[in-house]
């Protein structure tokens, strides 16, 4: 059975479901994009960064621009983007899209701590519980973590994936790019080191194990 729906189509485009009495509003622009909520302050490096707009009015789908280097795609008003190696500072931009236009765009300036080619590492942190474990040694991601963050001087680094048969280098940068700590691990493990008596501000942890490569952002208070 074929069922004939009526529309009655309005002068501004929109539509009238004679059948149903639903109305389909299609005019009017979508409205201006709000405040862009996510860090502001990046590592080069960074990864699974999260930036989100609220929902903006008529808006079909949405449009996001990211600095040169960074990468990450949506259509939806929720964004997760990476960092590369060679990120630049400069502006997160989204607007929302339909059909008859575009609304006003919404900008968020982003810094990108730029980092140094690291050099020779030497020099080692204290071992916490540095012990093996085995089955770890086959993962294909390198993964770490610091805790407490923030911290105001004490940190201790969590190491897990490293590359069997090479050591583990760590690196702290500065917000400057400045080399702050560095050392060697060796193994999975918990590791210990401070940051008292350093500036207060945010500070950038590499850890390299091969052709694997990790970073975290630790804020020191």
């Amino acid at each position: 059975m074929v069922r004939a729906v009526k529309f009655e189509v309005t002068s501004s485009g929109s539509y009238f479901n004679m059948s149903t009495g639903i109305f389909i509003n299609q005019s009017g622009l979508p409205g201006n994009a709000g405040a862009i909520s996510g860090e502001t302050t990046v590592c080069q490096g960074q990864q699974s960064v999260t930036y989100t707009v609220p929902s903006i009015p008529n808006a079909i789908t949405y449009t996001w621009t990211l600095p040169d280097g960074v990468t990450g795609t949506s259509a939806t008003n929720s964004i997760v983007v990476d960092y590369g190696s060679s990120a630049a500072s400069g502006n997160i931009t989204v607007k929302g899209n339909k059909q008859s236009g575009n609304g006003a765009v919404s900008t968020l300036a982003i810094t990108v701590i730029q980092l140094p080619v690291s050099s020779s590492v030497t020099g080692t942190i204290p071992a916490v519980n540095a012990q093996k474990d085995e089955t770890l040694k086959n993962r294909e991601q390198l993964f770490i973590k610091v805790f407490p963050n923030p911290t105001s001087g004490n940190v201790k680094l969590v190491v897990q994936g490293t590359f069997p048969g090479y050591n583990v280098a760590f690196e702290v940068y500065g917000i400057w790019g400045e080399r702050t700590m560095s050392g060697n691990l060796y193994t999975d493990g918990e590791y210990g080191f401070s940051l008292t008596g350093r500036m207060a501000g945010i500070y950038c942890i590499h850890v390299i194990s091969g052709a694997k490569v990790e970073m975290v952002k630790l804020i020191k208070y």
